[in-house]
């Protein structure tokens, strides 16, 4: 064990770990590992900063290289009562691409067997109060802002790809809104949003794929029945031309 002395007022002390510096060649590494097992179970690696009774508790932060601009990996600081954030930042580039951001579920090798998924899941509100009870969190899916003043300077493009297969049928794309126990279910949305100041608003487009040998895929519109209430309508309408020019078809 490696401790440092304990402070009733102040802070105790600090320890620190890290390999020399190098003029031309590379410094050295740090390897923190528990040791492995033949038949039983290999240790834990617990990093973990002290829990604070009334005061704030401290943030754990993995960076890579520059203190600016590196990749970071933040868990953040607390206070009682208090969740903490995690923010994981890929560093900033002034000479390239801006770095990417990976995440990817384990692979399944052995036969009969399916790779792992990934989950991103707004957190929870569980408060069961019946007046204002607790609201779950949102999930944000945002292409990066193209910053630039030129019309070749895009925005970043949001790609939702299913599976591919090479046997059976490819994996498929579900767009679902939320149940209610109670009330109405969710609401889904697809739109394209205003122009700027020139140029047209984006197009929607509803296609199915082109078949070799078998059918293509049917483009299917319907609105659910209702009970005891009216059954909903299907609306299609053309855009308004409100100064010279046409309306949409």
């Amino acid at each position: 064990s490696y401790l440092t002395g304990n402070a009733t007022a102040g802070h105790s002390g600090d320890m620190l770990y890290m390999t020399g510096n190098v003029t031309t060649g590379r410094s050295g590494n740090i390897t923190i590992e528990t040791g492995a097992s033949t038949t039983g179970e290999t240790g834990n690696v617990l990093i973990s900063s002290g829990q604070s009774a009334t005061g704030v508790s401290g943030s754990i932060t993995f960076r890579a290289g520059d203190k600016e601009k590196g990749s970071i990996f933040n868990f953040g600081a607390s206070i009682p009562g208090h969740a903490t954030d995690i923010l994981m930042q890929v560093g900033v580039d002034t000479t390239n691409d801006g770095g990417d951001l990976i995440m990817g579920a384990g692979t399944a090798s052995t036969a009969g067997f399916t790779g792992g998924d990934v989950h991103l899941t707004g957190g929870s509100g569980t408060s069961t109060d019946a007046v204002d009870g607790g609201d779950g969190g949102d999930v944000f899916i945002n292409g990066g802002e193209g910053s630039g003043a030129g019309t070749s300077d895009l925005g970043g493009d949001l790609f939702f790809t299913a599976g591919k297969a090479n046997g059976g049928k490819g994996g498929n794309v579900v767009l679902k809104s939320g149940e209610s126990t109670m009330s109405g279910s969710g609401d889904v949305t697809v739109e394209t949003v205003d122009a700027g100041a020139i140029g047209p608003s984006g197009t929607l487009f509803f296609n199915t794929g082109d078949s070799t040998q078998g059918q293509s895929g049917d483009l299917i519109a319907s609105v659910g029945a209702a009970t005891l209430g009216e059954g909903g309508a299907i609306r299609m309408t053309s855009g308004e031309a409100k100064s010279t020019g046409f309306n949409g078809d």
